[in-house]
């Protein structure tokens, strides 16, 4: 049966892949149409933003010490912790100036850092959810969704690795490059859309979902939604990893849906108040579908009424996200 369910994952897994490679020519193709050497100017830019965004990432993981692993008998936790504080100690000297001078056993040593480590972790997850809900939402491009999720992913393990100092062993970090290879396929695929569409039409007034392309922007903005859990549940994995001293057994480092939907909805429950105001707004005002920047891409004209200027997003999705820039330069080849 296990055998069978595994075959089945594999075909789907290489049907995937069949999009991303069309997704990939077809924006190739458009791109050579309006230039021969655009066309090689993509390629060259593609191969260096992969080298910068991937291969670096995955060589700066592979150079981090190996973290101890959660243990599967509860007996060995003790050990774990004990092994785990030497770890910290070594990226840290320091670490009990931290404390304030108390003398606390080892378990409230070991959960004090490890909270300590869980909200930079959280404020690290929040930037990199937001930036691929931002980038694969205005994107409208299977192989660009692909690439930005697969940036954002091993950048994202990558940082949380570097704040325990740490790195999965071989054999458990082939095992969450192999999710985020399924996440990359799910992004890449057009239908991950109407998986979220209905959530976030949940969230539009009555006066908003009777304007016709509104349609359209949902599902965008579903797309990025359903992104952006793919980036949550890999940094879940990740933390959980780093974090959880006892598991009974590997599934218990996956996060269950439920939990994933819960923190995604979390970080972007503003953002997605916001786009239904400026929704609203820019339909009462009738902006989009005039001469404006709605007509061109109704999607980029919402997100730039929702990341003003002065606020922090704004900042880290559209004035110096390099992730931001590369987008716009396939959306200008587009148009």
């Amino acid at each position: 049966m296990l055998s069978a369910i595994k075959k089945i994952f594999a075909f789907l897994s290489i049907f995937l892949l069949y999009f991303v490679v069309k997704e990939f020519i077809e924006l190739y193709v458009l791109i050579s149409s309006v230039n021969t050497y655009a066309g090689y100017i993509f390629l060259v830019i593609l191969l260096i933003t992969t080298i910068y965004f991937v291969l670096v990432p995955l060589f700066r993981i592979i150079k981090l010490p190996v973290y101890p692993p959660p243990v599967n008998d509860e007996k060995d936790v003790d050990e774990l912790i004990t092994t785990r504080l030497k770890h910290f100690y070594k990226k840290d000297k320091n670490l009990d100036a931290k404390f304030n001078g108390k003398v606390i056993s080892d378990h409230e040593k070991y959960d004090l850092i490890i909270s300590n480590y869980s909200a930079k972790t959280e404020t690290l997850r929040k930037e990199y959810v937001n930036r691929v809900f931002y980038s694969t939402a205005i994107s409208q491009n299977g192989f660009l969704d692909a690439l930005f999720v697969l940036f954002a992913t091993i950048n994202l393990i990558k940082d949380i690795f570097v704040i325990y100092n740490g790195r999965m062993t071989v054999k458990d970090f082939i095992r969450i490059l192999k999710n985020i290879y399924y996440a990359v396929l799910i992004a890449s695929s057009e239908g991950v859309e109407y998986a979220a569409d209905e959530l976030l039409t949940k969230l539009l007034t009555d006066t908003v979902k009777g304007v016709p392309f509104v349609t359209k922007i949902t599902g965008s903005f579903a797309d990025g939604y359903v992104n952006a859990a793919l980036v949550t549940r890999i940094s879940l994995i990740t933390e959980n990893y780093c974090a959880k001293l006892y598991i009974k057994n590997e599934k218990d480092l996956f996060p269950g849906i439920g939990r994933v939907i819960k923190i995604n909805n979390a970080i972007l429950i503003d953002i997605a108040r916001k786009i239904n105001q400026e929704l609203s707004n820019s339909i009462k005002n009738k902006i989009i579908g005039d001469t404006g920047g709605g007509i061109g891409n109704p999607v980029r004209y919402i997100f730039s009424k929702v990341y003003r200027e002065d606020s922090p997003s704004a900042s880290k999705n559209e004035k110096t996200g390099i992730l931001s820039g590369f987008l716009n330069i396939f959306s200008n080849f587009k148009k």
